[in-house]
This record gives structure tokens, C-alpha cells and sequence, in this order.
């Protein structure tokens, strides 16, 4: 039971770690630039 909890953590840490690594790289940590980034209204009608 416990080696299966550890293949489970082990799983979770080595796809989360390219995970916030490129939510680091894409600046995305700041708070600005994600809500601008969920921003639907800014999107032009006419598109």
C-alpha cells in the first residue's frame, strides 16, 4: 500500500514540475496577467 502511494506522489511531482515550470516561464504567476489573459469581454464582437 505504501509503495503504491509513493508511485502516486512520485507520478504527481514529475508531471507538476513541467507544469509550473512553464506556467513560471510564461510569467503567468502574476496575477495581472492571467485575469488579462480570462478577460472575454476584451475580445472584439466583429471577429
Amino acid at each position: 500500500m505504501a509503495n503504491l502511494r509513493f508511485h502516486c506522489l512520485a507520478t504527481a511531482a514529475l508531471s507538476g514540475a513541467p507544469f509550473g515550470a512553464g506556467i513560471y516561464v510564461s510569467q503567468m504567476v502574476d496575477a495581472k496577467k492571467v485575469l488579462r489573459f480570462l478577460d472575454i469581454a476584451a475580445i472584439p464582437a466583429d471577429s
